[in-house]
């Protein structure tokens, strides 16, 4: 059987890992939203204007994004409650 050390340490390993994932999704979305975004301000100011294919990909995208935001904000929602609830006297886990 495990010692409450050991145990503490892995959930604080699991919750670790569990925050690195969720900042590498969160940078990825963001650096998709800045291209998007991008796009978009570059479609708006040619010539030619944004096009019925343009118009639907940027609902799509936007949609996407908007879907994403929302799981992500559950999902740090559900790291901050397993942090509170494993936080019963442990060191608290410092990240960079």
């Amino acid at each position: 059987m495990p010692k409450l050390r050991e145990l503490t340490h892995g959930k604080a390993d699991s919750l670790a890992r569990d925050l690195l994932e969720f900042r590498d999704e969160f940078n990825a979305l963001n650096a998709c939203n800045a291209f998007i975004l991008q796009a978009l301000a570059g479609a708006m100011v040619s010539e030619d204007g944004m096009n019925s294919r343009a118009a639907t990909g940027a609902v799509l995208c936007a949609q996407w994004l908007d879907d994403r935001a929302v799981d992500m904000e559950q999902r740090l929602k559900n790291i901050q409650d397993r942090a509170r609830r494993d936080d019963a006297g442990t060191k608290p886990v410092v990240f960079d």
